[in-house]
């Protein structure tokens, strides 16, 4: 061999440990060692060619984004003619749910699917790096951790080797790959692998030695002898001065180090892990990897633990570099990413082989101390190209797995913003180029892995972490947290009432950047879920016209709650006083506002009082009464003028208002037995009907609308229910005739029947819970539901009735006894209580709302309208009759993005009214007033069909004759709307179908008949529909009186026209007129034995009126 080509072999081995100088640092290998050996360890896999991660996680088949996922994606599938999605679906991914979140994973990777399963991989959904889209530059961006880099520019640190500088002198990277790749350069631009081992086999790593036992093939025994005795013949002195020094000083260095690592690895049980062994090379059992080297580099993980757990001075292994190729999938995606992601995360593949031997060797606790990421050039286009493949996109999604990771999904899966049309009515899968839209940057991602590996390193690896994009929502800071705590509690006034609207704003003590700004609800409540263990956090409460003194709390592993209270401060002043009837009753829950302080309400007490706090010396103050008079009476103030004041800055009292009921109205108080109001309950003066009308929290009511003659009957048969009994107080009770005044004093008494059930059902800490709904087993269908204390009461009982209590509608609860024995019982006609303890299964922290109207552009509200919050759905919300909207489960911090793109159906154009109508962060309270106006297209026909009383019809259906077999049906309030007219189109309203037997009809505020289309939005075809006077109704109940609900049956005349009992057994049939033959046929009705009640059962003659036919009914 020529000296020359000696002396270039000699280089070359000292890549074997960084030094492109041929330097090697003393520190690698005279360290103090690798602390307790304990130290977290970095896996990084980088995913080469761009990762379709789209392949691995996908939507099923019947959700509206799967729809539009599959149909792109076809030719991936080799989907034919008759290609069926689901078949697909089944056949190559299992389906599971995680965080609410239903999707398929492909079923290769079954250990990844256990991984997942069992809480150890967090999915990062949306993730971006490069958005140019090229190989070369976009691995330089993800292995450098610097999205801003330069084309070309290789000569730069990367963040592996960013991350063990910032560990310090013991920690190094390892390379497992064939070449080094740039995430393991230094940031010294001089020696860029200073903290770099390259070892693609570490069982070869050392220096060759002589000797036929070591070394067998004789060209390396060659080489081994002429370079030993090369060197042993060379000493310091000689070459002192010359080029060829520090060659020398690398070779005794490199050969200590091979001499170490080989010394650790030829020690009985330190042989190489068997297991990973056959992967590589296959057996008659095992197939052999697709890609051997990967099974090479992750045998390289477990020999370097073995020398870390030997000595960790020798390698101060902390961060493994590693790649797996072929990722770049415009062809034949399906077979070539599907034999890689056997290969990684198939069961007892390469890293399930690997996660079992290591903890085979070193102990179940190691995984705890592990991370594996995945990262990849860029993401992949969401639609399939020409050759069943993929072309190169942006967003994707990033996998951070490991014990300590806290699992689940970050950020949207399935964005709703992909399957919304443009305004060429095309989806995203429908667009050339498409991609997944990048929503958080990769550094955000692994600065939260850096930061658990070595803690504050985040920030200084990736010097744009703070500032780069996170998807709303993602909340990444949580991502190494397994458990999540909450912080609540409740911001009150000196005088011990809730604050509404305070600012509380909670910050981590170690982590600026981890905060929430939360919003008190009415009482004073604040509440937030996302708080990590062992971290503190400071909380500070600000609100106008109160001082608070800040806190903090130190989350250890349970939740914590703090309050706080308000001292006056510059705004002390109050505005108080009371609202009465004229005979100096208080009116309970009326609402209204100081303009001044408006959208802030407030609401009168059960006495009628009310308190308005937060007001200084010299404030301008206006009370609205126009929403507290609803158009049921009319009011004045007592006392004073009513007039806007100027507030003295200290208590503003007695402005006091005298409310006076309307004339046409009846009202009057329901209390029980001990002169109490009664609160909720419902019934109805039966010339009304439907109509109905509720007692307010103190028991009174209101009914108005009548005139001079009219007849007043009360039913308060579902008032009563099962509880009471009843009488009139101060008046003789039957039907009254009303004068047209205002009428009061038709109060009752509600007694309460003598046998009840009684109880309360609570958390395990005695707080109660409302709205839980179960039953008793005899009286069901007839269920009951806790009040808002978790309060529940059940009248009606007898001695020796059997009692048994059915919980199995509570489902996000454990419900058990409490003080009894849960089973069956005999009641004993006393007040008996019934107590239960509910343990909470699933999270029900959610409380926030959304709420709003949609109306037209003169203020009537739009029915039926459905839309939904993107971060929702596929969870949609329809308007009521009045076009209100509420959306429940809601935390702070949450984005709400109302997508009304649908709701509008090609009939409306739309803006927000009172708001910008963007995305907005949720205050985890109720966040009102995010209103709509809808503006009916040009070319469209509107209007309303309502009843005699002026009450809108639902679902009457009707047509344009021009138009049939195109039919309109009128939505939950009567309106309706036909869209698709030129200019000159004739429209003739076909009725006759929506009025049937029911009703008879006049055009109202036009004259009817024909209309010629002028091209616009033409309003106001509205309709009465008079229903004939003639009707026939009654009630079937068992002999105790119980009405019977869903019982059908029909006038034989009228047939195949049928009716059906509703919920308390009435039932209704109109369309009469006098001499019409009536004869009702109850033969339907199986289980039960049908006798007239009140009458004889047989045919009759309608006689043109109201006519009651009752029926009792006794089981088979």
């Amino acid at each position: 061999m020529k000296r020359r080509e000696f002396l270039k072999t000699s280089a070359y081995s000292s890549a074997l440990v960084g030094g492109t100088s041929l330097s090697l640092s003393s520190k690698v290998f005279s360290s103090p060692g690798y602390g307790d050996g304990n130290g977290k360890i970095l896996l990084n896999t980088m995913l080469l060619g761009g990762a379709d991660l789209r392949h691995l996680f996908v939507p099923p088949p019947t959700t509206d984004y799967g729809i539009e996922f599959w149909a792109a994606r076809k030719s991936i599938f080799f989907g034919g003619a008759n290609w069926d999605p689901n078949a697909s679906y089944t056949a190559d991914y299992d389906e599971i749910t995680i965080d609410g979140v239903t999707f398929g994973i492909n079923k290769k990777a079954a250990w990844l699917k256990q991984q997942i399963l069992n809480g150890n991989v967090a999915i990062v959904c949306n993730v971006f790096g490069s958005s140019n889209q090229r190989h070369d530059h976009s691995q330089l961006i993800m292995n450098s951790g610097n999205p801003d880099i330069q084309n070309y520019n290789f000569d730069t640190s990367g963040w592996g080797g960013r991350l063990v500088e910032s560990i310090g002198n013991v920690a190094n990277v390892v390379s497992l790959a064939k070449s080094i790749s740039l995430f393991c350069y230094g940031s010294n631009p001089s020696d860029r692998n200073t903290k770099v081992i390259s070892a693609p086999d570490t069982r070869n790593i050392a220096l060759l030695e002589i000797g036929s036992d070591v070394v067998k093939p004789p060209s390396q025994q060659v080489m081994a002898r002429v370079l030993k005795s090369y060197y042993q013949k060379k000493n310091d002195v000689d070459l002192e001065g010359t080029p060829y020094l520090k060659i020398l000083q690398h070779e005794r260095a490199i050969r200590s180090f091979g001499q170490n690592i080989n010394s650790v690895l030829s020690q009985n049980g330190n042989e190489p892990s068997q297991a990973l062994q056959d992967l590589i090379t296959g057996t008659t059992t095992i197939a052999k990897l697709n890609q051997p080297d990967f099974g090479h580099q992750c045998s390289g993980v477990y020999d370097s633990l073995l020398v870390n757990q030997a000595d960790p001075s020798y390698m101060g292994f902390r961060v493994a570099s590693m790649e797996y190729n072929d990722w770049d999938t415009h062809k034949n995606l399906k077979n070539r990413f599907e034999k890689n992601l056997d290969d990684l995360f198939g069961l007892n593949r390469a890293l399930h082989t690997l996660d079992n031997e290591l903890k085979t060797k070193f102990g179940t606790n190691i995984g705890k101390d592990m991370v594996y990421t995945f990262t990849s050039d860029f993401g992949r286009q969401i639609a399939s190209n020409g050759t069943n493949g993929t072309d190169h996109g942006v967003g994707t999604y990033m996998m951070v797995m490991g014990e300590s990771v806290r699992g689940g999904i970050y950020g949207e899966m399935f964005p709703l913003e992909d399957i919304i049309p443009n305004a060429n009515n095309q989806t995203r899968f429908n667009q050339q180029g498409a991609y997944i839209i990048g929503k958080t940057s990769f550094e955000r991602v692994l600065g939260e892995v850096v930061d658990w590996i070595q803690p504050g390193s985040g920030s200084i690896i990736f010097t744009n972490r703070d500032t780069a994009a996170e998807e709303s929502g993602a909340n990444l800071y949580t991502l190494f947290s397994k458990t999540l705590y909450t912080i609540s509690g409740q911001v009150t006034s000196t005088l011990g009432n809730g604050i509404s609207g305070a600012t509380v704003i909670i910050t981590s003590a170690t982590n600026p950047r981890i905060n929430w700004t939360l919003t008190t609800t009415d009482d004073g409540s604040f509440s937030s879920d996302q708080l990590a263990i062992n971290d503190s956090y400071n909380i500070s409460v600000t609100k106008t016209g109160y001082l608070f003194e800040s806190s903090s709390v130190t989350i250890l592993d349970t939740d914590s709650t703090i309050n706080f209270i308000g001292t006056p401060g510059e705004f002390t002043g109050t505005v108080s006083g009371r609202i009465t009837t004229p005979d100096g009753r208080g009116i309970a829950d009326l609402t209204f506002w100081d303009v001044s302080k408006y959208p802030s309400k407030v609401t009168t007490d059960s006495n009628g009082y009310f308190i308005i706090e937060g007001y200084t010396g010299g404030e301008t103050v206006w009370l609205n009464m126009y929403s507290a008079a609803d158009s049921k009476y009319t009011y004045e103030p007592a006392g004073w003028d009513g007039a806007a004041f100027v507030h003295n800055g200290a208590a503003e009292v007695a402005r006091n208002f005298i409310f006076t009921p309307v004339a046409g109205s009846i009202s009057g108080r329901i209390v029980d037995e001990f002169g109490d109001g009664i609160a909720g309950l419902t019934f109805w003066d039966v010339s009304q009907y439907p109509e109905t009308v509720t007692t307010d929290s103190d028991g009174y009511f209101m009914i108005t609308g009548y005139s001079g003659g009219e007849t007043v009957w009360f039913n308060m048969y579902t008032a009563i229910g099962n509880q009471y009994t009843y009488e009139a107080i101060g008046w003789p009770g039957g039907s009254i005739i009303h004068d047209g005044s205002a009428m009061s004093g038709y109060d009752f008494v509600f007694t309460r029947k003598q046998g009840t059930i009684s109880g309360r059902i609570t958390t395990p800490d005695g707080i109660g819970i409302p709205g839980l709904t179960f039953w008793d087993v005899s009286r069901y269908p007839t269920t009951v539901t806790t009040d808002a204390n978790g309060y529940y009461v059940i009248g009606g009982y007898s001695d020796g009735d059997l009692v048994y209590f059915n919980m199995s509608a509570i489902t996000d609860y454990d419900v058990k006894a409490a003080g009894w024995s849960g089973s069956q019982f005999n009641h004993d006609g006393s007040t008996l209580i019934r107590d239960f303890v509910a343990t909470p299964i699933n999270d029900t922290s959610f409380s926030g709302t959304v709420s709003g109207r949609i109306t037209t552009p003169d203020g009537n509200g739009i029915a039926d309208i459905t839309f939904w919050d993107v971060s929702k759905y596929p969870e949609k919300v329809t308007t009521d009759k009045d076009g209100y909207f509420v959306i429940k489960g809601y935390k702070g911090g949450e984005s709400v993005w109302l997508n009304l793109y649908t709701a509008t159906n090609g009939k409306y154009t739309y803006q927000a009214a009172g708001w910008d109508g963007g995305v907005f962060v949720h205050n985890g309270n109720a966040e009102t007033g995010r209103n709509y106006i809808f503006t009916p297209v040009t070319g469209s026909l509107s209007g309303r069909i309502v009843d005699e009383f002026g009450d809108g019809i639902a679902g009457l259906t009707f047509w344009d004759v021009g138009k049939y077999p195109d039919t309109v049906t009128t939505d939950s309030d009567g309106n309706f709307m036909i869209t698709g007219y030129n200019s000159g189109d004739t429209i003739w309203l076909n009725l006759y179908t929506a009025r049937g037997n029911s009703y008879t009809s006049i055009a109202d505020g036009w004259s009817g008949g024909t209309i010629i289309h002028d091209g616009t939005a033409m309003s106001g075809y509205n309709y009465i529909f008079t229903r004939k006077s003639g009707t026939i109704s009654g009630r079937m109940t068992t002999p105790d009186g119980k009405g019977i609900p869903n019982l059908t049956f029909w006038d034989v005349n009228r047939f195949p026209d049928k009716v059906t009992t509703d919920a308390n057994g009435y039932y209704i049939i109109d369309g009469y007129t006098a001499g019409d033959n009536v004869y009702l046929n109850t033969s339907n009705i199986a289980d039960y034995i049908v006798t007239a009640s009140g009458w004889n059962g047989g045919f009759f003659q309608h006689d043109g009126n109201a006519m009651t036919r009752d029926y009792i009914l006794t089981l088979k």
